[in-house]
């Protein structure tokens, strides 16, 4: 009799905890509302493996030998493609690209070996080109175009205003100042230099900012500078990219940095 009971009881139990995921498995062990697997493939897993959020499906993922190879395409709620994105031994790789809701091309991105590396292109719905901008190895060049549906280049009217203050005798320092024509404009100010003509954040010095102008006091050291400094400003556009503008500030002393 109480090898009965335990047999019971331990049926009981899995009835009641079918599986230690939390959510609701989707078909491939998806929790619902996550859209991430419960658990990784296996490392020997070779093909294409469906992943779903609230139901639907949220994704498609192409696996050689446990390793993202081949096409990962995501879809939008209603059905539609979203992007599809290449990999290559787990890295991103060639162009990837992204779509409209109703299937037109949105964007054209290319990577190398999982960085962005080339010329990105967007298009309108019409399948006019929208904006197109360059990317060395991660890091982009200030090489902005955008386009209205027409056809028509768009024109950058934004002025990179810079000032300074030399109080190099009484203080030992030397100021530079900067801000745009528009201070409404959300910008960013930075202090270094192109790198392979590409802005690399990682190698700039970011600027005080504080009510739309960019601020850096240069003080008196032992290091030498190379007799000017280049000041960036990095904002967004109307069309929602990153734009840059550059001028570059004539230092009198050698000893400020």
């Amino acid at each position: 009799m109480r090898r009965k009971y335990t047999v019971l009881l331990i049926l009981m139990i899995a009835i009641t905890f079918p599986g230690c995921n939390s959510g609701s498995p989707g078909n491939d062990g998806t929790a619902e509302g996550t859209g991430a697997p419960a658990t990784g493939v296996s490392e020997k897993f070779t093909g294409v493996k469906p992943y779903y959020l609230n139901g639907r499906l949220d994704r498609e993922v192409t696996y050689v030998k446990g390793v993202r190879n081949g096409p990962t395409k995501t879809y939008y709620a209603s059905g539609g493609i979203k992007q599809i994105i290449p990999f290559a031994n787990g890295l991103q790789t060639d162009t990837a690209r992204w779509f409209y809701e109703d299937g037109k091309l949105y964007r054209n991105t290319p990577y190398v070996s999982d960085t962005i590396h080339g010329t990105q292109v967007q298009y309108y719905r019409s399948g006019r080109i929208k904006a197109k901008m360059t990317y060395i190895m991660g890091n982009r060049l200030p090489d902005l175009e955008e386009y209205y549906d027409n056809g028509k280049m768009k024109v950058f009217r934004r002025e990179l205003i810079i000032k300074t203050r030399d109080e190099y005798t009484e203080r030992g320092v030397f100021k530079i100042f900067a801000e745009l024509d528009n201070k409404a404009t959300p910008v960013v100010f930075y202090l270094g230099e192109l790198v392979d003509g590409a802005f690399n954040p990682g190698t700039a010095i970011k600027m005080t900012n504080s009510g739309g102008m960019g601020f850096i006091e240069l003080s008196r050291g032992s290091l030498r500078n190379s007799g000017s400094v280049l000041v960036i400003a990095e904002y967004m556009t109307d069309f929602g990219n990153k734009n840059f503008l550059t001028k570059r500030v004539n230092i009198p002393y050698r000893d400020v940095n």
